[in-house]
């Protein structure tokens, strides 16, 4: 509430600044906006049409933890919207000492800093200073994500909904640069790599957490769970380091000392099966909104994921060409 009630509308601001690069991102959230209405995400026409001034310090900050036994997420209870993986705090040194708790009761834990947030439509959401510091990929990207929230919840299922964002937010934002920057241009290609490697490194964490859900099943005690975690960890790491296939982007994996179940079921929150979404999107004949409607009809089933893996085979909904969105 904070936030809001000190944001300003954007309308007001423009004719009195002379920051061209907050011009430039007002226009492109403009231009994100649109396209998010016209792809069918709900609060395109009420959210990040105010500004609020963060001072560039993060708006927020999660906090999520895990048995170091298992890879199955801490919960905290919240009104409206029920149990989530993670939960949030305005106060960085708040986030840190919730986090040492945890570590002190024998969980894993981390606390992150958090580019935006969404209302989950509730209210309308404002544009931060620090979304302006990014690009307009990745500008396009942080928007849509958060308008997916607001138009798509599985109640009880944050993979799907984190997930879903993710490959909204990613597919509208290539799509948005194509269309200003033309689909050879250096701007576009080095979208398309990044998404290559992206897709590279999920499958290469998807073995790495399988291997350590294995080890978890074996329900041994902690005194010898925890050398092999590391081996595995280890293991994963020579691995990355031997696969020429990967960007750099990632080598912040190598830098890992230990295994952190709270940190890899972040990862995994935001990464889950997304060649499933992919899948989709082909069905669809690479037509948008059209999967925004197959996403919305999956969040209300019991097991969204194997809706996603049904709908990959099915045949197109009718949403107009394909090729403008």
């Amino acid at each position: 509430m904070r936030v809001l009630l000190g944001s300003q509308p954007i309308d007001q601001i423009r004719p009195t600044t002379t920051d061209t690069l907050h011009l430039s991102r007002f226009a492109w959230v403009d231009t994100v906006r649109a396209y998010a209405g016209s792809i069918g995400l709900h609060g395109a026409q009420t959210n990040y049409t105010r500004f609020f001034n963060t001072g560039s310090a993060p708006i927020s900050y999660n906090v999520s933890a895990s048995p170091k036994t298992r890879l199955e997420p801490y919960e905290w209870d919240f009104p409206f919207v029920g149990p989530l993986p993670y939960k949030g705090f305005f106060t960085r040194d708040l986030a840190l000492a919730e986090a040492e708790a945890l570590r002190t009761q024998g969980f894993d834990a981390i606390a992150r800093s958090v580019a935006a947030y969404s209302t989950l439509g509730y209210l309308p959401d404002p544009l931060l200073s620090t979304m302006l510091d990014d690009g307009e990929a990745r500008l396009a990207d942080l928007l849509l994500h958060e308008l997916t929230h607001a138009t798509i919840f599985a109640e009880g299922q944050i993979d799907y909904n984190e997930s879903t964002a993710t490959f909204v937010g990613r597919k509208g934002a290539l799509i948005l640069m194509k269309r200003r920057y033309g689909d050879e241009s250096p701007e576009v290609r080095s979208i398309g790599e990044g998404h290559d490697e992206a897709l590279q490194f999920n499958q290469f964490m998807a073995v790495f957490l399988d291997e350590l859900d294995s080890l978890y099943s074996r329900n041994l005690d902690l005194d010898h769970l925890l050398p092999l975690r590391q081996g595995l960890l280890h293991t994963a790491q020579d691995r990355y380091r031997g696969d020429p296939l990967f960007g750099s982007r990632y080598d912040g994996f190598l830098q890992w000392e230990h295994v952190n179940n709270a940190r890899l079921l972040s990862y995994r929150r935001y990464h889950r099966d997304l060649h499933l979404f992919d899948q989709v999107y082909l069905a669809q004949e690479k037509n948008l909104p059209a999967c925004v409607e197959v996403f919305t009809e999956c969040a209300q089933e019991s097991e969204p994921f194997a809706c996603l893996e049904v709908a990959g085979h099915s045949t197109a909904h009718s949403q107009g060409p394909a090729a403008a969105q």
